[in-house]
């Protein structure tokens, strides 16, 4: 225990206090999911959790990889776009597709710029290329093409030894060309930053020391002839009817639930789950519709945290069941429990500005009973699961992994009940996984390495603290958009511009010379001058910071009362955003700089967030009033006098389609052509409907062939009378604007 507590102590403390990558990982049951739920409960970096299917992103209460970077389905290939002499037989998407075809929306683009940390869990089934699509995705969205993730630290949470990546036969020759393997590590953005390599040894879920010799020499590829015969002295012919049955193929476990539930006598009930809001099929914990009788093995999918009556892989009988209830007996109790509906949310991170943090907000749920036909479940379904008991039938494995994960799912070899005798051909390794954590294990390095990564972590923040670059650059870009097209009856309103470049103009060599001073108090290790300097200058910081903070709401509230400002409020929104960034980090830094030069564990203190999220909100409370008082009878934007008889210039037929043409045209993206022109993403789609509609620019700018292909599938089949159907068809995969774009593709031929 003391050992465990040490690795992952060490890997909370590279989490915390460090900025290099980790890759934590642990034999099967070694409390890498505890890891995870500790580190999301203290960590004081802000942080999305994601993993690659749905069934993984939710048991890590987390999101998928594919929703959260929008990245469509197929290989990604880590190039601008494809060679001309190239065609590919399976959906594949480049960088350019990326940001053209499926462009970032401003929520989900403001997420990625305000995360400190990625989580991805279950990276066994992680690929290679998907991992360069999210090192591009974050890259972009952040504007920083100088580190791994665009500067976002990536923890890595999986054991390799368990389920490998799936890549069809098709996609490997393609691959085949960019990647080693399809693992994980072998992605292109971590050859120059590896992650460092931790790994969790003791083993809580087996108390039995033989059967984790056995699961480890398994695991290792050092499974002797003595190991498989005693696995094989576990074969028996009549396996015990209350055993829940781990199997290879999905075919074969559906064909022996659903045999097994003819088989009883009784009348039958279906129960249907209640689907609200946005909630994809794929993130389905359980079948929609679940068909049961009275005798019915199931097995519950889901911990009770409320009564703790089950747990996630519990196993029971149904002994009693109406339209309008479920009665069932657990496998060592005898009193009936009365199932209840439990609750599933589809959650999706937001980047709140007031207090800096990123927020889960609940898109939609799903709400069923927590079980499923317990008969027989696949092995990959079973990964994350634990049984007392299991008639384990691997006689037709096929994948690498498939064997331990499926005997590490049981708590000891009592419970082992082997349907066919194992081969030593059917216990297949993974012998690049082999290597890979041959290499990387080196446990005596890893304090120094600690103690380096907190060297550079510490000139990191001290460097980046202060730096006003990006606001200066921000700022400028705020005047050059709003110059020509924002003059205000409030002379006050124009100066915002000109007041807010040279505060920070101004700031700026003081800033760079600061941290400059504050690298060297730490690099001569004078620790209680540089924290003494670090309290004082933050303070001078935090006032500049503040007062343009207050500055920018002044500006904000005030232009809202006028009309025709909604562009001009977005930017002024942006740009508060940022100094509000900048503010938190000022006054953070004292606090983990502090923890960090003693030593002890860096955890969240919202003490700093409450503190700014108060005087922000005193401010809009001493702004409310001020506001109705200097807008009171003035009409805003200056209007010029016409002469007499001039009419105002009406705008040209058709001329807002031919700007918003001229714009993607030179390659705009349609998230781009609507910052650009102050409308909303989705009335620039509207026009790109009407233009492909008219042959004026190609569809496949917007959608790549294989989308196209099923967007029109599903017209086909839902119908073309309304797009909502059709939305849903597709698991709100695409956009309304996406799908009339396919409907005006069509008409275009027509």
């Amino acid at each position: 225990m003391e050992e465990v507590n040490e690795k992952a102590q060490l890997a909370a403390s590279f989490i915390n206090s460090t900025h290099a990558h980790v890759f934590l990982t642990g034999k099967a049951g070694s409390g890498k999911t505890t890891f995870l739920r500790n580190l999301s409960k203290n960590t004081h970096k802000r942080f999305v959790v994601v993993a690659p299917t749905g069934i993984a992103a939710l048991n890590a209460q987390g999101v998928t990889i594919h929703s959260q970077f929008l990245l469509p389905p197929g290989s990604y290939l880590p190039d601008f776009t494809q060679s001309k002499d190239r065609n590919y037989n399976s959906p594949i998407f480049y960088r350019n597709d990326l940001n053209a075809r499926h462009p970032l929306n401003t929520v989900r683009k403001r997420v990625l710029q305000n995360i400190d940390l990625l989580i991805i869990d279950e990276v066994s089934m992680l690929r290679a290329d998907l991992l360069d699509a999210i090192d591009f995705r974050l890259k972009s969205a952040r504007n920083n093409f100088r580190e791994s993730f665009g500067g976002v630290q990536v923890l890595f949470i999986g054991d390799l030894f368990q389920l490998s990546p799936i890549v069809r036969e098709n996609e490997w020759p393609v691959l085949s060309g960019y990647y080693k393997s399809m693992y994980f590590y072998d992605a292109l953005c971590l050859r120059d930053n590896p992650p460092i390599y931790i790994e969790l040894e003791k083993i809580y879920r087996q108390r039995d020391g033989k059967f984790i010799s056995l699961l480890n020499n398994l695991r290792d590829n050092t499974c002797t002839a003595e190991d498989l015969e005693l696995l094989n002295s576990y074969y028996t012919e009549k396996p015990k009817a209350s055993a829940i049955t781990l199997t290879t193929h999905n075919r074969i476990a559906n064909e022996i639930n659903e045999r097994k539930l003819e088989q009883l006598a009784g009348k039958s009930y279906t129960y249907e789950a209640e689907i609200e809001g946005d909630y994809p099929k794929g993130m389905y914990p359980t079948e929609p519709e679940i068909t049961l009788k009275k005798g019915t093995r199931v097995m519950f999918i889901k911990n009770d945290n409320q009564d703790q009556v089950y747990y996630n892989g519990k196993t029971a009988t149904v002994v009693d069941l109406d339209s309008s209830k479920i009665k069932v007996k657990f496998d060592d109790e005898d009193t009936p429990y009365t199932l209840q509906k439990a609750l599933w949310e589809n959650k999706k991170y937001l980047h709140d500005p007031d207090t800096n943090e990123l927020k889960e907000e609940v898109v939609g749920s799903y709400s069923h009973y927590p079980i499923k036909l317990a008969w027989a479940i696949t092995v990959h379904k079973s990964q994350g699961l634990t049984f007392d008991e299991a008639v384990v039938d691997l006689g037709q494995a096929f994948a690498p992994g498939q064997v331990y994960v499926a005997l590490s799912r049981l708590r000891s070899l009592d419970g082992l009940q082997l349907r066919s005798k194992l081969s030593p051909k059917q216990i297949l390794c993974h012998d690049q996984v082999e290597r890979f954590v041959k290499n990387s294990r080196n446990d005596e390095a890893l304090q120094q390495k600690l103690s380096e990564q907190q060297e550079r972590y510490i000139d990191y923040l001290l460097g980046s603290s202060y730096n006003l670059d990006s606001l200066i650059n921000q700022a400028k870009n705020f005047a050059s958009k709003t110059e020509k097209k924002h003059n205000f009856e409030i002379d006050s309103l124009n100066l915002y511009p000109k007041s807010i470049n040279q505060t920070l103009g101004k700031n700026q060599p003081h800033a760079q010379t600061f941290a400059q001073q504050l690298v060297g108090l730490y690099r001569r290790g004078k620790k209680d001058e540089l924290k003494q300097r670090l309290y004082d200058g933050s303070k001078y910081f935090e006032k500049v910071l503040r007062d343009l903070v207050f500055e920018t709401l002044n500006q904000l509230a005030t232009v809202q009362e006028y009309k025709g400002n909604k562009a001009y409020c977005t930017l002024l929104e942006q740009m508060e955003a940022s100094l509000l960034e900048k503010w938190h980090q000022v006054a953070q830094i004292p606090v983990l700089m502090d923890a960090i030069l003693a030593g002890s564990p860096v955890e969240r203190d919202k003490t700093v967030e409450r503190g700014i999220t108060s005087q922000r909100q005193e401010m809009i409370n001493t702004l409310g009033a001020k506001i109705k008082v200097e807008t009171a009878n003035k009409t805003g934007k200056k209007k010029t006098k016409k002469a007499k008889g001039e009419k105002k210039p009406k705008a040209e037929k058709g001329a807002t389609y031919a700007t918003t043409l001229g714009l993607l045209l030179e390659g705009k993206n349609i998230e781009e052509v609507a910052e650009e022109r102050g409308l909303a993403a989705s009335t620039i789609e509207g026009h790109a409907v009407k233009l492909i509609r008219e042959k004026k620019i190609e569809i496949n700018r917007f959608l790549e062939k294989e989308m196209v292909a099923e967007i029109s599938k599903a017209l086909d089949e839902v119908g073309k009378e309304s797009i909502k159907p059709v939305v849903a068809e597709l698991n709100e995969k695409y956009s309304y604007g996406q799908v009339r774009m396919v409907q005006a593709f069509f008409q275009s031929l027509n």
